[in-house]
């Protein structure tokens, strides 16, 4: 989405959230998203005022990374409250984390820019989430900070509440589709930001008792999605990567929720490169007690992959009692797209992108400071096969790893690591040349 200077309209359009494809159909947002014969516009759910200079930013479902390397990256989480999109019959609340993330990435400079100006858009004019009634969560970052940031609807639909937390310097916080911020403390404005009507809500509705530090997790979440595990297994394996003393968590629990078992962020055992991200994001429990291509159900070949009946919901990762469930990987086979934000004031910014499942994919770096990304980058409908489509070409490779994984996955992984190896160099040699001369074409 390119930068627009003077702009000529006073008012920005607010558009609702659509998951499915196409998500959008207009062309403010680039020539992606221009109608195609047959298809009609999208309607915008209402308006805010417009800013004299918006800034270029990649987006997906959601902002990525502007010009100024302000990264997102999202979690849906569970919570009490419900609100319905403006648009639609008895709707009363105008933003999605969808729309969020996107105003925010059109506006602001830095992450804790970004982090205030959603929660302020959030509280003036509502917020909803993706189902009417879940919660969000996005992990903001620039050159110099990163936060996370919690938001659901408040009680009325009508507003929101919100907080962030800033993740330590030599941190890493992990967030997997739940509230993971606990004791807020507002008069620490260097650490947390967030809205004032937290605290009588949560006392209001007996959230909480008034007593000590409000535990937004304790008071605002409604815990794990579906089945025990869903979040804690992957939050446990993402500091199992990175963090210093993770052997120190536990692995068995009674309440996510209400048990404090697992930290908002962990010291990392060393310095991170996007290359120890990625490899954490292909995780599916290798080598641990909770190895997904281990066992019966992994059949002769050691797939990871577990189909649901379609009876306990999307799949069988989060299927509620008294149904048991297989546990809910990192990598999963029916991901759209991961991606890694890089941000770095020594180097331009840089979106690893990897289309479908990340363990059976590749991760291409794209630049903010590029002309457009290629195009078939910029293509891919998930209901219809296109073979000039990246999405599409990864989906087929995962397709086939099935007939004999564990042979596959071998082939697979070396030329993912040798690809991803090369494109680095790539992006080391623009980043001598684009930090000298600040042109990228």
């Amino acid at each position: 989405v390119h930068d627009l200077s003077d702009n000529a309209t006073a008012w920005r359009p607010v558009w609702p959230d659509d998951e499915d494809w196409p998500r959008f159909v207009g062309k403010s947002r680039g020539s992606t998203y221009e109608p195609l014969p047959g298809q009609s516009l999208t309607k915008p759910a209402g308006f805010i005022k417009q800013v004299a200079h918006t800034y270029a930013y990649f987006d997906g479902n959601y902002a990525v990374q502007n010009e100024h390397q302000v990264s997102f990256g999202e979690s849906t989480a569970s919570s009490p409250f419900r609100a319905i999109e403006k648009s639609k019959p008895g709707g009363t609340a105008l933003f999605s984390v969808n729309e969020l993330s996107r105003v925010a990435a059109e506006r602001t400079k830095t992450a804790r820019e970004a982090v205030q100006l959603m929660g302020d858009l959030a509280v003036e004019y509502g917020f909803y989430g993706a189902d009417d009634g879940a919660g969000e969560v996005l992990m903001v970052g620039d050159t110099e900070e990163a936060f996370v940031f919690h938001i659901l609807s408040d009680n009325t639909a009508k507003s929101a509440i919100w907080v962030a937390q800033r993740v330590p310097d030599d941190h890493i916080a992990v967030v997997a589709n739940m509230f993971s911020i606990r004791e807020v403390d507002l008069t620490d404005s260097h650490t947390f930001l967030g809205s004032d009507n937290m605290f009588d809500i949560a006392k209001k509705f007996k959230l909480w008792d008034g007593k000590g530090k409000l535990d937004f997790t304790g008071a605002f979440s409604g815990g794990e999605y579906g089945s025990k595990y869903y979040t804690g297994r992957r939050v446990w394996d993402g500091y199992r990567h990175f963090a210093a003393d993770w052997e120190k968590l536990p692995t068995e629990y009674d309440d996510l929720k209400r048990d404090k078992v697992l930290p908002f962020s962990m010291k990392v055992a060393k310095p991170l490169t996007v290359h120890d991200m990625i490899k954490a994001s292909r995780s599916h429990y290798e080598g641990t007690e909770f190895d997904m291509t281990k066992g019966l159900a992994a059949g002769p070949f050691g797939t990871p992959d577990r189909y649901g009946d379609g009876a306990a919901g999307e799949d069988g990762y989060g299927a509620p009692p008294p149904k048991l469930a297989w546990e809910r990987t990192v990598a999963i086979y029916r991901t759209d797209v991961t991606w890694m934000a890089q941000a770095s004031a020594k180097a331009l910014g840089t979106v690893w992108w990897a289309p479908a499942d990340p363990s059976k994919s590749v991760y291409a770096p794209l630049m903010v400071s590029a002309e457009s990304a290629p195009k078939p980058y910029m293509i891919g409908n998930a209901a219809k096969l296109d073979r000039g489509s990246a999405y599409w070409a990864h989906r087929y490779v995962s397709n086939i790893a099935q007939i004999k994984y564990s042979y596959m996955i071998k082939d697979i992984e070396a030329s993912a690591l040798a690809l991803e190896a090369e494109a680095s160099k790539v992006v080391a040699k623009i980043n001598d040349k684009g930090c000298k001369s600040n042109e990228i074409k």
